[in-house]
């Protein structure tokens, strides 16, 4: 209700002004929401990154030490044949001299 002397267009830019406010707190409020939330993703992405970097070091050490036990393999099966070798030819050199001493 307008009192006289009241200039209804004061009351409607009141009243909007009022409209605007309430609107541009709730914005406010959404904006600092929204910032927040950007916050935790923000530190969330960080900390996936850092857990990613870790992960691809651990990888790396992993693929390095699998790479040494390859060779490691690679180095014992050679050898495991060169012994295999010097058996057989052991035993090539000891079953003659078996056959003479069962001939004695």
């Amino acid at each position: 209700m307008e009192s006289q002397g009241e200039d209804p267009l004061l009351g409607h830019v009141a009243r909007g002004l009022g409209a605007f406010l309430i609107a541009y707190s709730r914005a406010s409020t959404q904006v600092q929401e929204l910032r927040a939330e950007m916050l935790k993703l923000r530190e969330a992405a960080s900390q996936d990154a850092l857990q990613i970097k870790n992960l691809t070091q651990r990888e790396t050490t992993l693929h390095l030490e699998l790479a040494d036990f390859r060779q490691i393999d690679k180095e014992t099966k050679r050898l495991l044949f060169e012994k295999s070798q010097e058996a057989l030819s052991a035993h090539a050199k000891i079953l003659p001299l078996r056959n003479e001493v069962i001939a004695l």
